[in-house]
């Protein structure tokens, strides 16, 4: 029996030059951005590259199976699953889902760059944060043909610093479909 895995990316980024991370860290603090991705991807299967991997504060992120796309299998520990390809993460992900009682389960793509562009061809959806700053990076979110996509919510969010709650830079939380 084969299982079919809805395939989902989420990031944030500035806009304009899609900066998504510098140096391997996040260039900004955006409290309630991090609090809608743990909503988002909690539960469900994560893909990431090594090098999100290796930023990632706390390994593996809680409550979720963590797929890691490395071309060394050896560097990464048991507690995640590695995979060599886009099309082996995929399988690894429909193998999950065979007996998951929860039928809602996601492939949730949550970076870097170079896994973005291999699964934007995949992906029907995308949850993407668009940052009201210019900031300096090294990493950039892939180019999107926008016309494949349309826009099916919005929610902004105000910056607010100085408070227990930190959103640096106020922001919008996007939600997009492919066509």
């Amino acid at each position: 029996m084969t299982a079919t895995i809805q395939i989902e990316m989420i990031a944030a980024m500035t806009k304009g030059l899609q900066v998504i991370g510098s140096h391997g860290t996040i260039p900004w603090m955006l409290a309630s951005d991090m609090v809608h991705f743990r909503d988002t991807t909690r539960g469900q299967i994560v893909v990431m590259g090594k090098r999100t991997w290796l930023s990632l504060p706390k390994r593996p992120l809680p409550n979720r199976l963590n797929i890691v796309i490395t071309h060394h299998p050896e560097d990464i520990p048991e507690i995640a699953v590695s995979a060599s390809s886009v099309i082996d993460a995929i399988s690894i992900a429909q193998l999950a889902i065979i007996d998951d009682p929860e039928p809602k389960r996601k492939l949730m793509v949550i970076g870097g760059s170079e896994i973005y562009q291999a699964f934007m061809r995949h992906a029907t959806v995308m949850h993407l944060t668009h940052i009201n700053a210019t900031v300096s990076g090294d990493t950039y979110f892939p180019t999107v043909d926008w016309d494949m996509w349309r826009k099916t919510d919005e929610r902004g969010f105000e910056a607010t610093p100085g408070t227990p709650k930190l959103d640096q830079y106020s922001f919008e939380i996007c939600r997009y479909e492919r066509v």
